[in-house]
């Protein structure tokens, strides 16, 4: 079975919900919300490629300073190709890459102090991610699985360094 780019099914998705311009598109995948972080560059390629396959057109608007803009639109193709990715990306689970683990595997090579102070400093800015996604209701949650994982996972890896901290402190 293919692999599917989530970064295409995700462009192609907000397309599917509304026309947007690329700016608009742009703020939308910077959101904390976003399940994928897409850089400017890396969205106006995905944009391209997605009309290159005929999913998406793009319509200029004149500007209200006389330039003007592109508004994108998913295409009846489109549709069709979003459904048949997204039936492909829902039935397979492919392995997580946590970069996380990659500080947390060498941090025995601190010392014992150390580690502890970093692993504090992470709560702390975990806290506050935590925090703003708080503002999502149940039903926005529950409308949107993507992101109740995501504020889920968030929940588990704050209960784990909160338990882990005790744990270190416990040892001294």
């Amino acid at each position: 079975m293919p692999e599917t780019d989530d970064k295409l099914l995700l462009v192609l998705g907000v397309l599917l919900s509304q026309d947007s311009h690329g700016y608009g598109l742009i703020a939308l995948l910077e959101s904390p919300a976003a399940p994928i972080r897409i850089g400017r560059a890396n969205a106006y390629k995905l944009l391209r490629k997605l009309e290159q396959r005929g999913w998406a057109r793009a319509k200029q608007e004149k500007g209200e300073r006389g330039g003007g803009r592109h508004t994108y639109r998913a295409t009846a193709a489109g549709r069709k190709a979003f459904e048949r990715m997204l039936r492909e990306r829902l039935g397979t689970s492919r392995e997580t890459e946590v970069a996380d683990a990659v500080s947390l595997d060498f941090s025995s090579m601190l010392t014992e102090a150390a580690v502890t102070a970093q692993l504090e400093a992470r709560l702390a800015s975990l806290k506050e991610r935590c925090n703003s996604m708080d503002r999502f209701t149940k039903d926005e949650r529950r409308a949107h699985l993507g992101l109740d994982l995501r504020i889920h996972l968030l929940n588990q890896e704050r209960s784990w360094l909160e338990q882990t901290i005790k744990r270190r402190k416990g040892r001294k």
